[in-house]
C-alpha cells in the first residue's frame, strides 16, 4: 500500500460547508427527517464564469446541538458553456460530534510506503479535489505541457479544461473505491466523446462479408472445451504480456492485437522472457 505524504502544510480541513453566506429557504423532508433548507448562490470571479449552487439540509428538531446536517448538494454550473458542469449530492447518517482519532490512523504502517509528493501532482493526484479550481488549473498545465496541447480560443480552453476535470473526477474517483485497478490520464483526457469515437472507426464485420471466415466451433463445442479452462488465469503473473501500446490515429488494432499475441506465445515458449515485435512490419502507419 502507497500513502502519500503532504510536502506543505495548511489549514485543517472541513468535510462540512462553511455555513457563512447561506439564507433559509424552505422547510423539505429528506431521508425521513423535517429538514431546513438553506441555500448560498455564489458567481465566481475568475474567467471561467462559474455560478456554484449550494444546498445545505439541517435538522434542529429534538437534538442537542443547533444544528445537525443531513445532506448537502452542490451544482457547479458553466456560464460560459452554458451547462451543468457538475452536480454532486452528501448524505450525512449517524453524524456525531466528536471524532475517536483511532479512526484516522492507519492499522499498520510497516504495510505503508510513504511517498513524499507535490500536491496537484498529473502522476499521482495526491490531495488534488476536481472541485477546486486552483487544483485543476495546476493538474491541467501540467498536462497541457506534457502533451503539447495549445488551443486555438479562450472557449475550446474553457471547454477542453470543463472535459479534463470531469474525466479527472472521474479517475480520482474511481481509484478511490479500490476496485482491483487503477486510472489515470492519458493524452485523450481533454477530448469529447465525439471524438474519441472518430478515433475507433472501425465497424464489425457482417458474417457475409467478402473475407469473413466463420467461427470453427459450434456452441456445445465451446462448452465443452471450457471445462478443460482454469477459472481464472493471468498472463502477466507469469511474465507473458508485453507493456500497452498506442496505436495513435493509425487503423491498425488488428496489427497490435496479432503482435502482442505472438508476444506472449513467444515469452512462453521462451521461459518467460518477453520480446517486442514490430507493429509496423505488418501495416505501414508512417502517415499515422
Amino acid at each position: 500500500m502507497v500513502c502519500y505524504e503532504k510536502t506543505h502544510y495548511g489549514e485543517q480541513e472541513n468535510f462540512l460547508p462553511d455555513p457563512e453566506g447561506y439564507e433559509f429557504t424552505d422547510y423539505e423532508d429528506i431521508n425521513g427527517q423535517n429538514t431546513e433548507k438553506w441555500m448560498k448562490i455564489t458567481d465566481s470571479e475568475n474567467d471561467y464564469g462559474y455560478r456554484l449552487e449550494e444546498t445545505l439540509w439541517i435538522n434542529s428538531i429534538d437534538k442537542d446541538w443547533e444544528a445537525v446536517p443531513v445532506r448537502y448538494e452542490v451544482k457547479k454550473f458553466n456560464n460560459w458553456l452554458g451547462k451543468l458542469s457538475k452536480h454532486t449530492i452528501v448524505n450525512y447518517f449517524e453524524f456525531e460530534e466528536n471524532v475517536d482519532s483511532d479512526d484516522l490512523e492507519i492499522e499498520d504502517e510497516n504495510e505503508c510506503e510513504f511517498k513524499k509528493v507535490k500536491k496537484g501532482d498529473l502522476d499521482t493526484l495526491a490531495f488534488v479535489k476536481p472541485e477546486d479550481d486552483e487544483d485543476v488549473d495546476i493538474v491541467f498545465s501540467q498536462y497541457k505541457d506534457r502533451h503539447s496541447r495549445q488551443y486555438e480560443t479562450e472557449h475550446e480552453h474553457v471547454m477542453r479544461r470543463d472535459i479534463f476535470r470531469r474525466n479527472l473526477e472521474k479517475v480520482i474517483n474511481t481509484n478511490h473505491k479500490r476496485l482491483g485497478y487503477t486510472l489515470a490520464l492519458n493524452k485523450f483526457a481533454d477530448r469529447t466523446e465525439e471524438e474519441l469515437r472518430h478515433l475507433a472507426t472501425l465497424e464489425p464485420s457482417e458474417a457475409d462479408d467478402v473475407g469473413t471466415i466463420p467461427f470453427p466451433y459450434k456452441e456445445d463445442e465451446v462448452n465443452k472445451l471450457a471445462d478443460d479452462f482454469p477459472k481464472e488465469y493471468d498472463m502477466r503473473l507469469d511474465g507473458l504480456i508485453t507493456p500497452v501500446q498506442d496505436q495513435s490515429s493509425c487503423g491498425s488494432c488488428w496489427a497490435f492485437a496479432l503482435a502482442a499475441t505472438i508476444e506472449g506465445a513467444l515469452a512462453r515458449k521462451n521461459g518467460g522472457r518477453a520480446m517486442r515485435l514490430s507493429e509496423q512490419a505488418l501495416i505501414d502507419c508512417a502517415w499515422g
